[in-house]
């Protein structure tokens, strides 16, 4: 299996975050991939370890990306949505513009909203259109459905 380098952006395109992962997963659509436990992240100059075992979707053609989270026993933690621009593939490296807000579905089947501030700072931020603010809008609503919908895969 091939690893690959994962690099989230902000919407003025420097790069805010980075980890690799292993591909599990490639489809003309999507990839998916997996980091254990203990993966390292860089944010923002600053380390950390991921506490869970992920499975990660990127789409090349949907307008976010969704990670699904296990406890390291194996139980399911939450899927996490990301509201970003459709996933770029190239020469071992996915990239995506993060557009801050973001979607929560805890194993209870809440769905939260999360990083709503965040959006709203980054509107100001990157001059966000109101046409893109609906859009990005309209992307959360198509991620409720999906995460409701979701069919978890089961960590291992």
């Amino acid at each position: 299996m091939d690893s690959i380098k994962i690099c989230a952006k902000k919407s003025d395109g420097k790069v805010y975050r980075e980890s690799f992962a292993t591909v599990i997963e490639e489809r003309p659509n999507r990839i998916v991939a997996y980091q254990e436990a203990g993966a390292e992240i860089s944010q923002n100059g600053e380390i950390w370890y991921t506490p869970n075992n992920v499975f990660l979707y990127f789409w090349f053609d949907r307008p976010f990306n969704l990670f699904e989270a296990y406890h390291t026993n194996g139980e399911k933690n939450d899927l996490y949505l990301n509201i970003a621009s459709p996933a770029k593939f190239k020469h071992s490296v996915i990239t995506y513009t993060d557009y801050e807000l973001d979607l929560e579905l805890k194993v209870d089947g809440e769905i939260e909203l999360k990083d709503e501030d965040e959006f709203i700072i980054a509107r100001q931020e990157y001059s966000y259109s109101d046409d893109f603010v609906q859009e990005c809008y309209k992307w959360v609503e198509q991620g409720k459905e999906l995460l409701n919908n979701w069919t978890w895969r089961g960590w291992k």
